[in-house]
């Protein structure tokens, strides 16, 4: 079969794939794998067709049709045909783009698909490049390590079986006579009505062969520090308070005892949610930004921690600001947006100015790292905090109680506050949300940051 032919047929096989790599977040049924993994042991062309389709479905936006075309690859990889593993390997440059996927939380799951598809991308690429992988032979073809044993064959094209019979070489399974069998019987039968208790369980022992496993066991000792065990203690003398005596109320249904055991196992349920393992995407599994998002915590920190530019090194210099959006596009984007918003409460205007910094970078190169309404969403409510904060602090700071004029004090939080104006007046020019603060709030400000607000395409 030539390949255009096997390219036609191949037409037949489409319809599994597709419900294998479906757009909801159902699991893909353990069948399936198995269906499309005989499919590759069929032919060549069809190995070839297979991997341009499952790479063509892991170019999708879907998180869904990504997760579940990378777990079809990754289970063909270990199981399939040596052919798919080199078709597929022309393609590693589309899996390790999926290492970088991002994008806007989902509105139930959060940023958990995205994790789960890059985590599976990196499994699929150490598997592609295992040399175990490699060098094993699924489809039952002997490797290179293992060669195939010679056989030696009789007269003619057959081969023989591996056993000779003739004059001197007698069957080594020989048939047993009826008297043999019976003499067998009484014997086993006999033993087993002398047999005790005792001689069963040393049987028993003599198989498992116990005694060179279990003659050097000696239990394992953990030393703890005193002060940690002490301070371990009262940690769970916290988390499991003890139970009170409850008082006999009469006059209730029950006998006025089920009442506060009702309300005291609601609790304990309530404080013990059960984790739902079945469902593709796990909402229950959020991991918190100190775990999850790491590299984008570092990321901000060494921006924040000091400037390169303007009084008392205030300011991040334009270079700043173009490694940080370099670094940015490969990491979560909407993370670290999370964690520029956590640090505009703090009490340093250096650190408030210079995360307005950053976040008006984001703003500028908004169509390669994140959607304008998604960031004006997550932002407006810290900003107004931030707007009403950074008002408190002009009016309570010395510098300023005798100026009419607040953009021409030379107060950092002065800076902070024509900063924090112009980020909100872009994201209410660009953005659905064109109430993040009222108009008579910003009056002042328009005039200085009209020059610099970007233009809607």
């Amino acid at each position: 079969m030539n390949s255009t032919s096997q390219r036609l047929t191949f037409v037949n096989k489409i319809s599994i794939l597709l419900k294998a790599t479906s757009d909801d977040e159902n699991a893909t049924p353990g069948y399936m794998f198995r269906e499309i993994n005989d499919i590759s042991f069929e032919s060549s062309g069809y190995c070839e067709s297979l991997a341009e389709f499952l790479i063509d479905r892991v170019r999708q936006k879907s998180c869904n049709i990504k997760f579940k075309a990378l777990k079809v690859i990754k289970y063909l990889t270990e199981n399939g045909s040596l052919t798919f593993q080199s078709a597929i390997r022309k393609y590693s440059d589309v899996i390790k783009e999926c290492i970088k996927f991002g994008g806007p939380p989902h509105p139930m799951h959060g940023n958990t698909p995205y994790l789960s598809v890059r985590e599976l991308s990196k499994e699929l690429c150490e598997v592609l490049y295992n040399k175990d992988v490699i060098t094993k032979s699924p489809d039952g073809a002997a490797s290179p390590e293992q060669p195939i044993p010679f056989k030696y064959g009789g007269l003619g094209p057959v081969q023989s079986k591996g056993t000779y019979q003739g004059f001197g070489n007698t069957p080594t399974n020989q048939t047993r006579g009826i008297e043999d069998i019976i003499l067998d019987g009484i014997e086993k039968f006999g033993a087993r009505i002398t047999e005790t208790a005792a001689d069963r369980q040393a049987a028993v022992l003599a198989k498992l062969d116990l005694g060179s496993s279990t003659s050097n066991y000696k239990p394992p000792v953990v030393n703890y520090p005193l002060e940690q065990t002490s301070s371990q203690m009262k940690a769970a003398e916290h988390q499991h308070p003890t139970r009170t005596v409850k008082k006999h109320q009469p006059g209730k249904a029950g006998g006025g005892w089920g009442d506060e055991e009702d309300s005291d196992e609601n609790d304990s349920t309530s404080n013990h949610p059960s984790m739902e393992t079945d469902s593709l995407f796990d909402p229950s599994v959020r991991l918190q930004p100190e775990a999850d998002w790491q590299e984008e915590t570092d990321l901000v920190a060494r921006f924040l921690r000091q400037g390169s530019t303007g009084i008392d090194r205030m300011y991040l210099s334009p270079s700043d600001l173009k490694n940080f959006l370099a670094r940015c596009s490969s990491l979560s984007c909407d993370a670290v947006v999370e964690i520029l918003l956590s640090k505009l409460v703090s009490l340093d205007a250096g650190v408030v100015l210079r995360a307005l910094q950053l976040l008006e970078s984001v703003i500028f190169n908004r169509e390669e790292l994140i959607n304008i309404d998604t960031l004006a969403a997550m932002c407006k409510v810290t900003l107004v905090t931030c707007y009403n904060n950074c008002h408190t602090r002009l009016e309570e700071s010395p510098n300023i109680r005798g100026s009419k004029n607040q953009l021409s004090n030379q107060s950092p939080w002065s800076s902070v506050k024509v900063k924090l104006a112009k980020v909100v007046l872009i994201l209410q020019k660009l953005s659905s949300h064109k109430d993040i603060l009222p108009a008579e709030r910003l009056t002042g400000f328009n005039s200085c940051v009209a020059p610099v607000i970007p233009q809607v395409n």
